[in-house]
């Protein structure tokens, strides 16, 4: 089996066609400067090679979570089983959704949410994870003495960027839960965040990392003792790629009540989100009928 053509529809569903006819979907990000100047690197390649493909365009710095989502989808589908299968080893059949909120008003039934915003963070019954990003370390600082009585799950990306130097300092000085968002690269999360144990815990967006980056940092998350929560859109995709990740995300601890495993998403998702059985991401897509905004390959 061979990939022959990938399309991209707007705003960004990727399907991979093959040589048998099976084709595969993600949703994400796709490096579609990189594919025109070395379309060698995926077209005339199996599925199966999705590790190599991710290293080699990893290599050159680029990001194609969408692609990789879409290449996951065509191996369950030609193996008959669902991504989590394939993916590593399924530890739950059910996860729970952390949606992404603007205040705690917004997500009455939920076990946990993520709040945009650092104001009504109490809330009895439910876990509450704020995303808010400081101007500098020295305001949040001043912001974090604040919410240190507000019992919060975890703060996600409290200063802009990769800035390893500044959570060390949150770190030393805030009893706060630290997570490093999505906004800092990959190799650097794993490398100055994970290794280190600056943070408790790691937010990746699994339309840029795909399942294959995801799978990794999973690991080093594992071995460090950090939690990791997968992050996605709300596209159905999006969700149905983050939950086989987070079937696949071993207990952060063996704790008896080891803190739970969540995909945070957008919109307002079921309260469990339980994992696809069907083969593939276990999302059926009816191919649109607008043209693609982007081609490579010709499908035979």
């Amino acid at each position: 089996m061979r990939i022959t053509k990938i399309s991209v529809f707007p705003p960004d569903l990727i399907e991979v066609l093959t040589d048998t006819g099976l084709a595969g979907y993600g949703a994400g990000s796709l490096c579609q400067q990189t594919l025109r100047r070395n379309p060698g690197m995926v077209i005339g390649r199996a599925p199966f090679e999705v590790e190599s493909i991710f290293d080699e365009l990893s290599s050159l710095g680029a990001t194609a979570g969408g692609l990789d989502i879409a290449l996951w989808d065509l191996m369950g589908k030609a193996m008959g089983k669902p991504v989590c299968r394939i993916l590593g080893k399924p530890y739950r059949g059910q996860v729970p959704a952390c949606p992404s909120v603007p205040d705690t008003a917004h997500a009455a039934r939920h076990k946990i949410i993520r709040v945009e915003a650092p104001i009504d963070l109490r809330r009895a019954g439910t876990r509450v994870g704020l995303r808010f990003t400081a101007r500098d370390t020295e305001e949040a600082l001043v912001l974090g003495a604040k919410l240190q009585e507000s019992c919060l799950e975890f703060w996600e990306s409290p200063i802009p960027g990769d800035n390893p130097e500044g959570y060390a300092r949150l770190r030393d000085v805030l009893r706060i839960s630290l997570a490093a968002g999505p906004d800092i690269p990959l190799d650097a999360l794993i490398k100055n965040y994970v290794q280190t144990g600056l943070v408790d815990m790691a937010v990746q967006d699994v339309g840029v990392c795909g399942l294959t980056g995801l799978r990794r940092l999973s690991y080093f998350c594992w071995l460090f003792h950090v939690r990791l929560a997968p992050c996605c859109t709300g596209a159905q995709l999006g969700i149905a790629a983050a939950v086989h990740g987070a079937a696949c995300i071993p207990p952060a601890s063996n704790a008896i009540a080891a803190p739970p495993v969540f995909v945070i998403s957008g919109g307002l998702p079921e309260v469990e989100l339980t994992v696809p059985s069907c083969p593939g991401l276990g999302v059926r897509i009816e191919r649109p009928s607008c043209s693609p905004s982007f081609v490579l390959g010709d499908g035979k």
